[in-house]
């Protein structure tokens, strides 16, 4: 459990994904990209379950693990931080562009789900924004450069994102009756609705294929095989050990990088 506990499956998942899209459309990518993506991605998922702590939402095997080492994860976020600076100044003018508009955006998200209170909340599902978010930020390298014909890809992994993000939330509160994280009703939607999700965006990616043959699609797709998977084995497994596979299941562009 230590790569949910520590919040590094998500970091994972990032530079994989930025990797190959980076590849599949020839896009110049090098070291200092793929470990601000590393970086980034680690301190908005820390900063979001520390806030989760901070306002008593502790629910889970990594929210539990924060709320001891609270500390440690404060400290090593600073490290993170400069870090991140530090390679920064290595990424070209297109992604630094990129990124202001993201950073931008993923404070509005923060700013909603931990100030907001429940009647903001209520009117927009967290799970489609950090998904939306996620591929945006882990393929910037790719769009910000102009790549021609990218989008088409990046909106099947952005959907696959956010079916991850959606199930998995359904699956932890469906087990454990969080009722301090009532998932948003379009959230319960898709999660109740797994299956046919998982099976549309296989078939788009099947269509996009046929069309244009690219690695990216051949990752979600088989993603979306495994994440299909896991949620048939989900009832004879725990919460937290679904959410480290449904995460893990994000892994495939290592089919195509390391082959």
């Amino acid at each position: 459990m230590y790569p949910q506990v520590l919040s590094l499956d998500a970091p994972a998942v990032a530079v994989c994904w930025q990797w190959l899209f980076a590849k599949t459309f020839h896009v110049s990518i090098g070291p200092a990209a793929l470990l601000v993506t590393a970086a980034c991605v680690w301190m908005i998922y820390a900063a979001d379950h520390l806030l989760d702590v901070r306002g008593g939402a502790i629910y889970s095997v990594r929210h539990r693990f924060l709320a001891r080492h609270s500390r440690s994860f404060l400290g090593a976020a600073v490290a993170v931080f400069i870090a991140a600076t530090l390679a920064s100044a290595r990424l070209p003018l297109s992604i630094w562009r990129g990124a202001v508009e993201l950073t931008a955006i993923v404070g509005v998200y923060l700013a909603l789900v931990h100030c907001g209170g429940e009647k903001v909340r209520r009117y927009w599902p967290k799970e489609f924004a950090i998904g939306a978010v996620f591929a945006a930020g882990s393929t910037i390298a790719t769009w910000s450069s102009g790549a021609r014909h990218v989008w088409p890809e990046i909106a099947l992994f952005a959907a696959s994102c956010t079916l991850n993000c959606c199930a998995v939330d359904y699956w932890e509160w469906q087990t454990n009756h969080v009722l301090l994280r009532y998932p948003h009703g379009l959230t319960r939607w898709v999660g109740r609705r797994f299956a046919t999700c998982a099976v549309a965006i296989i078939a788009v990616g099947g269509l996009l294929l046929a069309f244009a043959p690219s690695e990216v699609i051949g990752a979600v797709i088989a993603s979306m095989l495994l994440l299909l998977f896991v949620a048939r084995k989900r009832g004879r497994i725990s919460p937290e050990v679904a959410h480290l596979l449904a995460d893990a299941a994000l892994l495939t562009p290592l089919l195509f990088l390391l082959r």
